[in-house]
């Protein structure tokens, strides 16, 4: 009889962390670990950094685990474990562990053959094939994504017509625009310019150049907002998100049915280091600096046309001249 693999629904939803080591791409002889764990509701990548890792993402993969099933035992030893790349170093090792750190699902997967997956099992000897074909086979891509491919790259998600009202504040001034009954076009706005000595100044009495459809053009800009690349830890200090204020601008979006705003801190120039940048990018970040979650997190690229409803000045939101 075959050792059973698979999770059970309810393992899975008991699931703490997940721990998924491998070679690294780059240098096959050092090996690369994603360690992801689950906080409440959410999961979150633990290992090679800290930051938010994708819902769904993590989900496909909770439910390959509860598919996987062994196929037969094509040997009893260990005399094929490196041919077939099952040794402690080449083999993608896959660990799940329940909240008192117990390992619920194990296994080391190495070659693919006609047979099916190629895994090993700790403290068993021998050469196993997984199920690869059908409602149970092994999805291998949902346990080799590269730290990239595990985070989230999701800053804001909201309803448009859910805004109530959108507080910016920059080096600028402050910029206050509220949606409701009082507004004919969509939106009522003000503005409170910032003093030569940084204090901001009194609200202007008027906005007569104000075009409320810009606003309706960040709404839209910013309902779905998605990172175009990633920082990492390193970049967290010199990224101007903990002093967004000054350095680049903090949006706050309220919704009518939320007691807390979703908070955006836009900082400084992101470099382009890789295929993905947007030249022109800067940092950013979710949540107030004072939230205990978005405090080591690495920060985000966001794409120029979109980071300039945090930067922008008064003319942003002014019609055509």
């Amino acid at each position: 009889m075959l050792p059973t693999l698979a999770l059970s629904s309810r393992q899975a939803c008991a699931l703490a962390r997940i721990e998924l080591s491998r070679p690294d791409d780059d240098e096959p002889t050092r090996r690369s670990t994603i360690v992801l764990e689950r906080r409440g509701d959410a999961w979150y990548v633990l290992a090679p950094l800290r930051a938010r890792a994708s819902a769904d993402k993590v989900a496909a993969l909770l439910a390959n685990l509860q598919e996987l099933q062994l196929s037969k035992r094509l040997d009893g030893g260990t005399t094929f474990y490196e041919r077939f790349d099952l040794t402690e170093t080449k083999a993608l090792h896959v660990v799940a562990r329940a909240a008192g750190g117990q390992a619920v699902v194990e296994f080391l997967a190495g070659k693919g053959s006609e047979q099916g997956q190629l895994v090993r099992l700790p403290g068993i000897a021998g050469v196993f094939a997984l199920v690869n074909e059908g409602p149970h086979a092994y999805q291998g891509f949902l346990y080799t994504r590269d730290l990239r491919g595990w985070r989230d790259p999701g800053l804001l998600s909201f309803a448009e017509a859910e805004v109530e009202a959108i507080e910016i504040t920059n080096r600028h001034g402050s910029f206050s625009f509220r949606r409701g009954a009082a507004a004919p076009d969509g939106w009522t706005a003000a503005f409170a310019p910032r003093r030569r000595d940084g204090a901001l100044g009194p609200a202007r009495a008027a906005w007569p150049a104000f075009d409320a459809t810009r606003v309706d053009e960040m709404v839209r800009a910013y309902h779905a907002l998605a990172a175009d690349d990633y920082g990492a830890p390193a970049d967290r200090a010199d990224a101007g998100v903990d002093d967004a204020e000054r350095v680049g601008g903090v949006v706050r979006i309220h919704l009518f049915r939320s007691p807390r705003p979703l908070v955006l801190r836009v900082g400084g120039p992101a470099p382009a280091r890789s295929r993905f940048a947007v030249a022109g990018s800067r940092w950013a970040v979710p949540g107030e600096a004072a939230d205990a979650t978005a405090g080591d997190e690495p920060p985000y690229a966001i794409s120029p046309w979109t980071a300039r409803w945090a930067t922008g000045d008064p003319r942003l939101f002014e019609r055509s001249r």
